[in-house]
């Protein structure tokens, strides 16, 4: 008799044991995720570095030129037919204006062969063209 009642004593106090109290660790966690919040830093649209006093520049007007590159690998600059020596006029055209930004857009065929494309962007890094994105939307097939 005396063995069974040490026994449910010993399970009264696993059963204490067990049960903890999980409101301080809300807390701490709410604590936690606030500064997180607060140390992440905010999104800005475009930071230009390398220049006295970084500047915000979201309100710079910016031009955009649209290569399309067609599944044969001609090209087209803003709708119209060019050759890739008239490319690198019209980028030697961007970089020497210097006061505006420019935004080259490439639209690619899918059956576009990855060279024809490299070749492309190796002009834009040529002439020092930072902004490049290919953008496609299924204009091009």
């Amino acid at each position: 008799m005396m063995h069974a009642q040490a026994a449910q004593g010993r399970q009264r106090e696993d059963e204490v044991l067990l049960t903890m109290d999980s409101t301080p660790m809300i807390g701490i966690m709410l604590a936690l995720i606030a500064m997180l919040v607060m140390t992440v830093a905010p999104e800005r649209h475009l930071i230009e570095y390398g220049q006295v006093g970084c500047t915000l520049s979201f309100g710079r007007a910016t031009d955009v030129s649209v290569i399309d590159i067609d599944f044969d690998g001609s090209l087209q600059w803003n709708g119209k037919a060019a050759t890739t020596a008239q490319l690198e006029d019209y980028f030697q055209g961007l970089t020497k204006d210097k006061d505006s930004r420019h935004d080259v857009h490439l639209r690619v065929s899918r059956t576009t062969t990855y060279q024809q494309v490299m070749t492309v962007l190796a002009l834009t890094q040529r002439y020092g063209l930072t902004s490049v994105g290919v953008v496609n939307g299924g204009i091009l097939s």
